[in-house]
């Protein structure tokens, strides 16, 4: 239908604007994405969720979630600024120690060791 639309504008576009009529399909779709999520678990892991929304013309049409999780001693420089702060007051050494620790205990039991 929209080419239909274009069509006809171009066919009778002088007509158009003479008797005022837009037939033009306007709108604006935007793009936003925002950490709209943040959790700290025991182990110092911090579970992060980023919303996905398209608007179109300011009205929601669709969105999705993406999560990942930031362990204790990871770089998160690319994070969200809120991610970082939490990181910084978080993850001390002895957490990032603790973290560590338990991750080896857990591949040695894994392993059978």
């Amino acid at each position: 239908m929209a080419q239909w639309i274009r069509n006809l504008t171009i066919c009778t576009g002088p007509v158009d604007r003479i008797l005022g009529f837009d037939w033009s399909i306007k709108m604006a779709l935007e793009k936003i994405e925002i950490v709209d999520r943040i959790e700290v678990v025991e182990n110092g892991c911090i579970q992060v969720r980023t919303k996905i929304a398209i608007k179109e013309d300011g009205v929601e049409i669709s969105s999705k979630f993406h999560r990942h999780v930031v362990v204790p001693g990871a770089d998160v420089s690319g994070e969200d600024a809120k991610v970082q702060a939490i990181a910084r007051s978080i993850h001390t050494a002895d957490v990032v120690a603790a973290y560590k620790a338990a991750q080896e205990a857990a591949q040695k039991v894994a392993q059978g060791v």
